[in-house]
């Protein structure tokens, strides 16, 4: 009896079988996006040794406002965007890996909603991404523990942790920091520009830009928002079955959570938290940045 090629192991190594996992996706492919601030007539394209990519017209480089490397997929509702890093006036890449390489420092960010003892409580997990020679490794950091209802919790976190890289001294003038995310990706571009505020007046600073990943996309950028969802659900498991004190409250006119704590992690499991009292005042400074 032959075994049905959906049955069969897939070649990845996931373990899964192979039309729940790689056989039962489209390709996936990857592009470079330009923008430009006027008309273009492109006529060429030139591949750089260096793995840049430009645009020729007229026999010369054109060069655009902004460019983005980028990973999409077909589906049935049509052209599904996995992966947009923003690359800058002055390149573009194909590798997502030499792209990424233009930052920095690159940090991913994943937030989870829940109602946990009947009360709702949102947790922003996030993690710090070290560029090696070859690939990427990723670092649990901390967890933003805010409760209460809050519009827009997503771009919440993302204040949060600006307001935390500014005051562990990460964000400087002429470093360049990423932020991973995987929601509100139709706005990116207006956030980037400082076009639109992320969050309640908020702009994003000069030396960040976010870049966005589907986390179920196979791109390092996505296995960092994956890496953050797995620990928001971790830990939302672990709140709900623990004792822990009920964080600082928060008065609702000082700002948009009625209770919050951050937490850092320790090898990625052991939580650690300062005073109520430092909270508070960590919490009051982001707001009013």
């Amino acid at each position: 009896m032959v075994a049905s090629a959906g049955r069969k192991l897939c070649g990845c190594g996931s373990g899964k079988r192979r039309n729940q996992c790689c056989g039962g996706r489209l390709p996936t492919y990857r592009s470079s996006r330009f923008k430009f601030d006027e008309p273009a007539a492109i006529d060429g394209v030139a591949f750089h040794p260096d793995g840049t990519v430009s645009l020729i017209e007229s026999g010369h480089i054109k060069i655009p406002i902004n460019s983005f490397t980028e990973e999409l997929r077909d589906s049935n509702k049509g052209e599904k965007k996995l992966l947009s890093i923003p690359t800058g006036v002055d390149r573009s890449f194909i590798d997502q890996l030499q792209a990424m390489a233009i930052y920095d420092n690159v940090f991913a960010i994943d937030t989870g909603t829940k109602t946990v003892n009947g009360e709702e409580m949102s947790l922003a997990c996030f993690v710090e991404c070290q560029r090696t020679a070859t690939s990427v490794k990723i670092y649990p950091m901390g967890i933003f523990e805010f409760r209460g209802k809050v519009e827009f919790p997503e771009n919440f976190g993302w204040l949060l942790l600006i307001s935390l890289l500014r005051e562990k001294g990460f964000i400087r003038n002429k470093e360049r920091i990423a932020i991973i995310t995987d929601s509100d990706a139709g706005n990116h571009q207006a956030y980037n520009s400082r076009e639109r505020p992320y969050f309640i007046g908020q702009f994003l600073p000069e030396s960040v830009q976010l870049v966005y990943a589907f986390d179920k996309s196979r791109s390092i950028p996505g296995i960092a928002v994956k890496q953050c969802d797995k620990l928001t659900q971790k830990f939302f498991e672990i709140f709900k079955n623990s004792d822990f004190p009920k964080p600082v409250r928060i008065d609702s006119s000082e700002g948009p959570c009625h209770a919050f704590r951050l937490w850092f992690l320790a090898d990625g499991t052991t939580l650690s938290s300062d005073t109520d009292e430092a909270n508070k005042s960590f919490l009051l400074n982001a707001i009013a940045q």
